[in-house]
């Protein structure tokens, strides 16, 4: 039975005159000729994507420092060839970003080359890499032509696109609006444009699809895809009249003249304009042009302080630009960019009359921040450091701001527990008038080392009540980064102007400390004095002691809560993370502690309580003897059960009633919730022994049973299946030496590791442990914490294994890259020193797995921190 595909219908062939419709005679003649219609408009679509299987690419961005309206972090979006001859592949700006990122294109056959950031709109949604065409082996791609007239009302279009980070999709639409105005955004993290029309369609695309080619029936290009409304099928399509005016002139060895007045505008219909009250037929018959055009901008706003303020007014509808009618966006926008540097007369409608208004172009890339102050530690890790730039013209004009001061782009918890958070611009520096990065840069290398700051800044949510804020002294270790953008590659060089300094840091002596310490704490009324502030607030509560059970199932790259029985007063301030517990008569019952738990489902808790300074006293005794300390442990974990399932487990009721007795105040007992996979000697705990006595004395604490200091052994009385076990269980030593060495490379950071809990994680009971990955880091593909046991074959058993086989990856063209990068001379052949690295790891469950991992010298340098054996308290940074 044959079929044949229905033509689409035709608006223009089956309507009268006077608009009716009409029924097609239907014929075996004319169902032949549809049906040939129907397949060769079929094989033209299928050529269109054949064409652009081939040129459109799938880029994956990794940003590396937050940066004015970008965060860290990885995204995936889609480009296309331009030209293939040069390189040239056009996306979106919010794909490259303005930041400090690396970016790399995976063609059809999965071949992959790494992009050079070439250029990115100061304002619009538009941006130009270039790759090295010799590097493709297989991949043929073709250029893809930008036809800009091409996009009207009605033209039926594909999205050719790596949506939702598939390798290819297609998204069917029909053009319906090609004048539709971009909301504005409402934060400034947030980067948008404005100041330009979309062209509006039904395609429905979503994340990934950023920087897709809209394509027609013919294989060009009428507009690039910029994202869509939320919650419709709405997508926006950026017009290409700028784009391939900018990538002429790319093409040309020029740099295109971008100005602006700093001011936004909106295009307002001639409905809109008939209602305030504008002489329409005056401007008519002055600018004849304007007749046929559907309305006109009008000033929505202007930055504060601008050359432009007193003179534009917001409400001012303006129509002719050094006498030349301003039709839309673009004709103003033309007219700026030939003047700039000089002044425009503009045609302007105000408050019922027509004047000329002369106003200066200011260069939009004066007012595109392109260097940043990063201060920080010198690893990789973005909260690790606070990120500082220049107000930007796009951030200046979302929250409506001067341009000046600094802009907060990332904060660490120095900052931000100052209340200075990212989106905050600082204004004051000491009382000092901070007017950009440069005069904040100064400032800073002024102050003294160890002396804090006293900052005034504007949060970006509340900008008309500027804010006091006062920040500690940076810690030693601290260093001053300045990141520059080389304008010719995108590439960003680096240099450092502070390191570390040699301040000495006060020691409080004991007689400081107006507390004495309680040896039990009761359940009498106790305070929560918070150390934070100029007065401490004294919260009045009742305290519930709990065993803290953790959640975060061994994770090294957190502190371990094990054994302990944790303060939990009732109304207890979870806003307060620096405070010590005491009793109504001043003394010192606990301290107050904020634990980050990260569970097994990478869930995150923050779980704040008090620990009952009982739990210390043997510490502190053995600390005032001059006594060594040298802790041990069972190396099992505890939980509560209530004496009810103990008796499930086995308990008898005999021995039920005795612990009943013998602690009246509690109804459970402690249970081993977790111990090592494999048991060392008879004596040991297992998993589901209850345990009753230590020593002959009845448990009424899990503290008798976290912590050993003593090399007297122990005797335990529990319960295993219903039968009574006398136990002496070997005692694991614990290392109390503290951290001396931390390793930076390739985003991981990594230290020692002597576990405690090492046979419960199949792991050594030595070796190098990453404890924290960055994610748009080149090892962001490493999950979770993981043992380093391999580097290119080489065994790493310890921090100096690891330092060899570090120092045997790096590539001898970094510095050569670096000074070529300084210099200016850095083209699109001259590749990123980097080199190929196989690192074998243990994850938690003890499974051995090997990941392929390219470094990254230029944004990931390798280092280290340490501290000396005679220093307590001065790291020092080092580069590997």
């Amino acid at each position: 039975m044959s079929s044949f595909v229905t033509p689409p219908y035709s608006p223009v062939a089956d309507r009268f005159v006077d608009g009716t419709s009409i029924a097609p005679s239907i014929s075996p003649i004319s169902c032949a000729s549809s049906f040939s219609s129907t397949t060769s408009r079929y094989d033209r679509w299928t050529r269109v994507f054949e064409l652009a299987l081939k040129s459109v690419v799938h880029i994956t961005t990794n940003v590396h420092v937050n940066f004015d309206t970008h965060t860290a972090g990885q995204t995936t979006a889609t480009g296309f060839v331009v030209d293939a001859e040069n390189g040239i592949i056009l996306s979106n700006r919010h794909v490259m970003t303005c930041a400090p990122a690396t970016h790399r294109a995976r063609f059809e056959n999965t071949e992959s080359v790494r992009l050079m950031p070439w250029y990115y709109d100061p304002v619009f949604d538009f941006a130009f890499f270039k790759y090295n065409p010799k590097d493709l082996r297989t991949a043929t791609p073709e250029a893809i032509r930008l036809v800009p007239e091409k996009a009207v009302e009605g033209l039926e279009i594909r999205v050719i696109s790596c949506d939702a980070g598939q390798p290819i999709s297609v998204s069917a639409g029909t053009i319906a609006d090609t004048r539709k105005r971009p909301a504005c955004a409402h934060c400034c993290f947030d980067y948008h444009e404005f100041n330009t029309f979309y062209c509006v369609a039904a395609a429905g695309t979503s994340g990934g699809s950023s920087g897709a080619p809209v394509l027609d029936i013919e294989g060009d290009a009428v507009a690039l895809n910029v994202g869509g409304i939320s919650k419709t099928q709405q997508s926006l399509f950026l017009p290409l009249h700028r784009i391939v005016k900018t990538l002429d002139a790319l093409r040309q060895g020029t740099m295109p003249m971008r100005g602006t007045l700093q001011t936004m505008f909106q295009f307002e219909p001639n409905e809109f304009l008939i209602k305030a009250g504008l002489p329409l037929k005056d401007i008519y018959m002055m600018h004849p042009a304007l007749a046929t055009n559907k309305g006109m901008l009008r000033v929505d706003s202007i930055v504060p302080e601008s050359p432009v303020s007193g003179k534009l007014m917001v409400g001012d509808y303006v129509f002719a630009a050094d006498s030349q009618p301003v039709l839309d966006f673009e004709a103003i926008l033309d007219v700026l960019d030939g003047c700039v540097g000089k002044s425009v007369m503009l045609s302007v409608f105000r408050d019922s009359a027509l004047m000329s208004i002369a106003v200066p172009v200011t260069d939009l890339y004066r007012v595109t921040p392109s260097k940043l102050l990063r201060i920080g530690t010198g690893c990789s890790e973005s909260r690790a450091s606070t990120v500082f730039c220049d107000v930007s013209y796009v951030t200046a004009t979302t929250i409506q701001v001067p341009l000046k001061g600094v802009l907060v782009c990332g904060a660490n918890t120095l900052f931000s527990s100052a209340g200075i958070n990212r989106g905050s611009i600082i204004t004051s520096v000491n009382g000092t008038e901070i007017k950009d990065l440069a005069a904040f840069e100064a400032v800073l290398l002024g102050i003294s080392p160890g002396t804090g700051m006293m900052l005034e800044y504007l949060a970006w949510n509340r900008i008309e009540s500027p804010k006091i804020a006062i920040v500690p002294a940076l810690p030693d270790i601290y260093v001053y980064d300045v990141m520059q953008r080389d304008p010719q590659s995108g590439y960003w060089s680096t240099k450092t102007i502070r390191t570390q300094t040699n301040s000495q840091k006060n020691i409080a002596p004991q007689e400081a400390v107006p507390v004495t310490l309680q040896k039990r704490i009761g359940d009498n009324i106790v305070f929560v004095v918070p150390t934070n502030g100029d007065a401490p607030i004294l919260y009045d509560t009742q305290v519930e002691v709990r065993t803290l059970v953790p959640l975060d199932d061994l994770d090294p790259s957190h502190e371990q809560i094990l054994n302990i029985d944790a303060l939990f007063p009732k109304d207890r301030p979870n806003h307060v993370t620096q405070a010590f517990i005491c009793d109504p008569k001043g003394n010192l019952c606990g301290m107050w502690v904020v634990h980050a738990n990260s569970g097994i489902d990478s869930s995150h808790e923050r779980i704040v309580f008090g620990v009952d300074i009982a739990q210390t006293l043997p510490v502190i005794e053995r600390l005032k003897n001059k006594q060594p300390v040298h802790p041990k442990s069972l190396n099992v974990e505890f939980s509560r059960i209530s004496l009810m399932n103990a008796c499930v487990y086995g308990l008898s009721n005999k021995r039920a009633s005795e612990f009943s007795r013998a602690v009246p105040h509690t109804r459970s007992v402690y249970v081993v919730c977790r111990a090592p996979g494999s048991s060392s000697g008879e004596h040991d705990l297992r998993v589901n022994d209850i345990v009753l006595k230590i020593n002959s004395r009845w448990i009424d604490s899990v503290s008798v049973l976290s912590t050993f200091y003593d090399d007297s052994s122990i005797e335990l009385l529990v319960c295993r299946g219903g039968k009574e076990l006398l136990l002496r269980p070997t005692l694991l030593s614990v290392s109390s030496e503290p951290l001396r060495k931390l390793v930076h490379w390739l985003g991981m950071c990594i230290e020692p590791y002597s576990g405690l809990n090492h046979k419960q994680r199949k792991w050594p009971s030595e070796g190098v442990c990453i404890a924290k990955t960055n994610l748009s880091s080149p090892s962001g593909c490493i999950h979770g914490p993981q043992l380093i046991t391999h580097i290119n074959g080489r065994p790493v058993r310890n921090m100096d294994d690891l330092v060899i086989a570090i120092r045997s990856t790096h590539t001898a063209e970094h510095s050569l890259f670096v000074d070529k990068l300084v210099g200016g001379h850095i083209t699109v052949a001259d590749p990123v020193p980097g080199s190929l690295v196989t690192i074998k790891t243990l994850n938690r469950s003890g499974i051995s797995q090997d990941t392929i991992i390219e470094t990254d010298e230029l944004n990931y340098p390798s280092s280290c921190l340490e501290l000396p054996q005679d220093s307590m308290s001065k790291w020092v940074w080092k580069s590997i």
